[in-house]
């Protein structure tokens, strides 16, 4: 029995959890492809095995016989799939009796694996779950003709577990989402402990949103028909939550009191945040204002994190917020070295609520950002700053009066 660190990558792991195959019923759609192998092969046995760090499991089979073809799972001491796993390429093999690598293999007693041939199927991310495999009990010389066809057959099946994949995630998703939604509408009907919820509900949805983020972004999945509808239906599941949230944390934020000590605290934490998600950035803050703004802690740093995030996005190299006293005020202003807009009147509108910076830009998000930064800074008699930045990109920033 062969383990291995490849065999048991946490990461991998995960990835072959995420599938929901393992356990599962089988699946007429993976089923047909053992089928057509065995057919086109001339093999009596063909078989889809998932391996994780302890067994390998048929997750589709054709030509099983006895306790094998009920439980449809066998230790690794009986499989040749690990090693394509472990190997990351296909393994042939035309006498496993005879063959130092796979001689000693229990399957070869068991389950009469005589000959073999296995490739690897990968998930959405590049991981090797498994092996799509043919399997003769004889003696068999493998053509180019026949592996040829055994590659394309494991093509198609790691697109069809790729789909499978992505309909399991979009069912994770959903439940998450439909469970905030209910909770924020909940709390709309009714303030009880909502300050509490709120802040617990912040890390769930961003969760979501990085993960919508990093699933819109996978090659392989830009390629499936059905891909785009059902990323867009997460999308907007989302941002109706986001909505949600938004509505009940404008109503809170107002109730935090401001130390004057803690802004340039404050900055330097959500420039540490934005190297977090964009470790190429080299961002920097300018100036140490004696003046303090009117406007809560909790409130400005919504505020100026919406225009830093926005910033993080669309900058190539460099994020700069400059901090100054500015006609018994305060002047905050954030300036990226991204491509900017084309006009003024796109600066002025980039303030307005659903509207999207770039449309073409797979860094585009939601639009709320900046139109909560705006109604944020209004309220607090503050004016809204906008244009073209000196670093070659956008600047965007506000004023507000001082304490």
């Amino acid at each position: 029995m062969m383990t291995s660190d490849a065999l048991a990558d946490p990461d991998r792991l995960a990835a072959l959890a995420r599938t929901g195959l393992m356990d599962g019923e089988l699946r007429p759609s993976l089923q047909r492809f053992t089928r057509i192998a065995s057919q086109a092969l001339g093999v009596p046995v063909s078989l889809l095995s998932l391996v994780d760090d302890h067994r390998q499991f048929f997750a589709a089979a054709h030509g099983l016989e006895g306790p094998i073809a009920l439980s449809r799972q066998t230790p690794l001491s009986h499989s040749f799939c690990q090693q394509v796993v472990h190997r990351r390429e296909a393994l042939i093999v035309e006498d496993a009796r005879a063959d130092d690598r796979v001689r000693t293999n229990l399957a070869i007693e068991h389950m009469r694996v005589i000959a073999y041939a296995g490739t690897p199927v990968v998930d959405s991310r590049g991981h090797v779950i498994g092996s799509f495999c043919a399997i003769d009990h004889r003696p068999r010389s493998w053509s180019p003709a026949d592996l040829a066809l055994l590659e394309d057959i494991a093509a198609a099946v790691t697109r069809e577990i790729v789909l499978l994949e992505q309909i399991q995630d979009q069912t994770v998703f959903d439940d998450r989402i439909a469970h905030t939604n209910a909770e924020l509408e909940r709390l709309l009907e009714g303030d009880r402990q909502m300050h509490s919820v709120v802040h617990d509900l912040r890390s769930p949805l961003q969760v979501i949103r990085l993960g919508l983020d990093d699933l819109a972004q996978v090659p392989s999945l830009q390629t499936l028909p059905q891909s785009g509808r059902m990323i867009a239906l997460m999308q907007r599941s989302v941002l109706h939550a986001v909505t949600l949230l938004e509505g009940i944390d404008q109503a809170q934020e107002r109730s935090d009191g401001w130390n004057s000590g803690e802004l340039v605290t404050l900055v330097d934490g959500l420039l540490d945040e934005a190297r977090m998600t964009a470790p190429h950035l080299l961002t920097r803050r300018i100036g140490y204002p004696r003046v303090m703004p009117r406007l809560d802690s909790r409130a400005l740093r919504r505020a100026l994190g919406n225009i830093i995030e926005n910033a993080r996005r669309f900058a190539c190299q460099s994020v700069v917020v400059t901090l100054a006293d500015d006609d018994d005020g305060i002047r905050i202003l954030v300036d990226d070295d991204g491509a900017g807009l084309p006009d003024e009147a796109a600066y002025a509108a980039a303030w307005q609520r659903g509207v999207r910076l770039h449309e073409d830009s797979a860094q585009s998000q939601t639009g709320l950002g900046l139109s909560i930064t705006a109604d944020l800074i209004t309220s607090a008699s503050g004016r809204l700053i906008a244009g073209p930045s000196g670093r070659g990109g956008a600047r965007f920033g506000f004023w507000l009066p001082g304490s």
